[in-house]
């Protein structure tokens, strides 16, 4: 007899366990965020790098979920993160519309991680309350999807 959880809840416990991590990370974010200025937050390398592994952490975590409900749909994984997010807009997971503002934004948010100057230190700080609400509505439309689909 096996101890194997049965697939359908398997995918429910990894989905809810990538977004009680996604929502913390957007937590810690939302707060680290709250504390700053840009002075300080210029000033402070190690903060600009905390805030920027932030970023990438939940990217990478809805990069995840966007992957399960896509393979669950029986589409072809995605090869980069703008994809990812048009097809999780395609099989359902969140609408059109934010997949087409998350794909755009997450792509840029990939290429500046790997920007360390003055500049892109400004943008990052400026996109933080962009990626917040773009972010904390894709949880609010996963977890809508988990409801539907996983139930």
């Amino acid at each position: 007899m096996s101890n194997a959880l049965p697939q359908d809840r398997l995918d429910r416990a990894i989905m809810a366990l990538r977004l009680a991590d996604m929502i913390a990370h957007l937590r810690t974010l939302r707060k680290a965020q709250k504390a700053l200025t840009l002075t300080a937050y210029l000033e402070d390398f190690e903060q600009q790098l905390a805030i920027e592994r932030l970023i990438h952490l939940i990217l990478e975590t809805a990069l995840a979920i966007n992957a399960d409900a896509i393979a669950a749909s029986g589409s072809p994984l995605p090869q980069n993160c703008f994809d990812s997010f048009v097809a999780a807009g395609g099989c359902g997971l969140i609408s059109p519309e934010l997949a087409a503002q998350l794909a755009l934004s997450a792509s840029l948010q990939y290429r500046q991680i790997n920007e360390y100057d003055d500049l892109s230190a400004i943008v990052a700080l400026q996109s933080i309350q962009h990626i917040l609400k773009l972010c904390s509505e894709y949880v609010r439309q996963v977890k809508t999807y988990a409801q539907r689909s996983l139930s």
